[in-house]
């Protein structure tokens, strides 16, 4: 082998081995990347069932209150039926004390 021979033989293999170096360095980035994208994804997922479940427990929440407002308003409606019961009564002891004193 001459010495031109082996000297291009050195640069090509130097070559071959710097595209393989290079190739590698870029198959580490591309999977680096990959594993980024997929741990962003991750935390996306992560993310969106916290809120889906801090959703679940408000509108639990919500129809918690709405129950207890349910329960207070008819509370109240029977309220007003026994006062306004109440005061037809008083309204007709008035108007008979009217009539006994001749009012």
């Amino acid at each position: 082998m001459t010495h031109h021979a082996a000297h291009v033989m050195t640069d090509a293999a130097g070559r071959v081995g710097q595209g393989l170096l290079m190739g590698h360095f870029a198959l580490q980035d591309t999977m680096r990347n990959v594993r980024q994208q997929q741990r962003a994804k991750k935390n996306s997922v992560v993310a969106l069932a916290d809120r889906l479940q801090e959703a679940r427990a408000s509108e639990a929440a919500a129809h918690r209150r709405a129950r207890s407002a349910e329960a207070e308003l008819a509370f109240a409606q029977e309220e007003i039926r026994e006062l306004q019961m109440l005061l037809a009564q008083q309204n007709r002891f008035v108007a008979q004390f009217r009539e006994i004193c001749g009012v």
